[in-house]
């Protein structure tokens, strides 16, 4: 942003400017969480103008910020690009975290023999991500409105008001722009011990609870060794994600502002902006 460094520094040095500033944030998110309790998110229909999915139908959240990057097409662009490549005709995705679909959509597309689970536990959500694939006239990608979690049950949420967005939420305690949701949660290895097609690639996005859904999937990954595209959220969740990769034997790459193989944990991407974390049963070459 235009002058941001100059504002920051304005602001460190008048600390009473600052304080004063960050209520009037804070104070702005509460009337916009307000305004969503009282008459919705409201979404559009757009088409995408560039990118893996141009020419694609989306909806997505008309206030929402981040959505003109959608429809226009430069959404995680890195992340999308490596997503079209690394997904085979035959590849069976589960896309842990699905949201409104964007990554479901460029799976589903690649995966043209194959198929697309696409998870996400918000219940309005999974309205728009079945929305998302029938304007598109997707028939191999199914919406499971569950989590994945490390245990199968009941599951308890956080969930934004103001975006598309849940995180686990253990001790019950929510901001003004955040409300309780309960779900339905069912660890990886049960579900495909139901009767479901295993996958050759899973996509994790799950707001610092990828541990979990790693564990929960042991069997998964010893059987039958899925490639892995995960987002990390943290040093403590990237910490848990690296120790459980390195136990199955899968060998590690950065995806995103540099692609390179990862040789010891100082190297993980901890968040999207230094990009993504993908994984493989170790063998063969690298991400291009």
């Amino acid at each position: 942003m235009l002058y941001e460094r100059q504002i920051r520094s304005f602001l460190n040095d008048y600390p009473r400017i600052k304080a004063a500033a960050r209520r009037m944030h804070r104070a702005g998110l509460a009337a916009e969480a307000l305004m969503v309790r009282l008459i919705g998110l409201g979404y559009v229909k757009r088409r995408i103008q560039s990118g893996p999915l141009a020419g694609a139908w989306f909806v997505a959240g008309k206030r929402v910020h981040y959505s003109h990057w959608f429809w226009n097409g430069t959404y995680e662009v890195a992340t999308c690009e490596f997503l079209r490549k690394a997904v085979a005709a035959d590849s069976v995705c589960y896309d842990i975290g699905a949201n409104i679909g964007y990554h479901a959509l460029i799976m589903a597309k690649s995966a043209t023999g194959g198929k697309v689970y696409a998870f996400e536990p918000i219940p309005q959500v999974c309205e728009i991500l079945t929305k998302n694939f029938a304007l598109n006239g997707i028939q191999n990608a199914v919406v499971i409105n569950r989590a994945l979690a490390a245990k199968s049950g009941k599951l308890t949420l956080s969930r934004s008001l103001l975006i598309d967005q849940a995180a686990h939420c253990e001790n019950g305690a929510v901001g003004f722009d955040q409300e309780l949701l309960e779900c339905e949660s069912v660890t990886l290895d049960e579900f495909v011990l139901q009767g479901n097609m295993p996958p050759t690639f899973l996509k994790i996005d799950v707001e610092g609870a990828e541990g979990e859904v790693l564990a929960g999937g042991e069997r998964v990954l010893s059987q039958y060794r899925p490639q892995i595209l995960c987002e990390l959220h943290g040093l403590e969740p990237a910490r848990i994600v690296y120790d459980q990769l390195r136990k199955h034997g899968y060998e590690m790459f950065s995806v995103g502002v540099a692609s390179k193989k990862i040789e010891s944990f100082d190297q993980v991407p901890l968040n999207m902006n230094q990009g993504h974390l993908f994984a493989r049963p170790q063998s063969g070459t690298g991400p291009t």
